[in-house]
């Protein structure tokens, strides 16, 4: 592959092993970063081809817990993004099983076994079935919130003027 003085190469499937190019610049105008795209892997963004590096630094997306970029699977809860490891129980500090019902209180996330003790004990609570404050209806084994003494199926839980979903940074009584 051949290109004028100056410009950048990029690579392309098939090229040899060892040769050298240059990922080309990224859509925000950054600066080519020299990484053999051969070897290292590569995406392809609008045309352009960048390197690992450069797309999770430019594109990635990164874990609220951890704040490192986040690869493969991925947990998204009230509209932050996490490492299925890093979306842990406030209190036992455990992950959430797969399918567990997830219980916001308002400030924090908790499975089900801990969030048990907010319920104060009643009979309804202690066999997990609780009525959703906006609609009524019954949470089944899914993630509830926890918000002015009810609880609500996630996307339940609106502002009753526009009707838009609210996230816990903007829950106030």
């Amino acid at each position: 592959m051949s290109a004028g003085p100056g410009s950048p190469q990029v690579a392309v499937g098939g090229q040899g092993p060892g040769e050298q190019h240059r990922a080309a610049s990224a859509p925000d105008s950054e600066s080519s970063c020299g990484c053999d795209l051969a070897e290292g892997g590569f995406f392809v963004r609008q045309g352009e081809y960048i390197c690992t590096q450069d797309y999770q630094r430019l594109y990635g997306t990164r874990c609220f817990s951890c704040d490192q970029f986040i690869e493969g699977e991925v947990v998204s809860a009230l509209g932050k993004t996490y490492h299925p490891d890093c979306f842990v129980c406030a209190v036992c500090r455990l992950p959430f099983p797969p399918g567990d019902r997830v219980t916001f209180n308002g400030k924090e996330c908790m499975c089900q076994k801990c969030s048990l003790p907010l319920s104060g004990g009643s009979s309804h609570l202690s066999q997990g079935l609780w009525s959703c404050g906006g609609c009524g209806t019954e949470i089944k084994n899914g993630q509830s919130l926890v918000a002015l003494d009810k609880h609500w199926h996630l996307g339940c839980f609106k502002c009753k003027t526009c009707g838009e979903q609210l996230s816990a940074e903007y829950i106030s009584k």
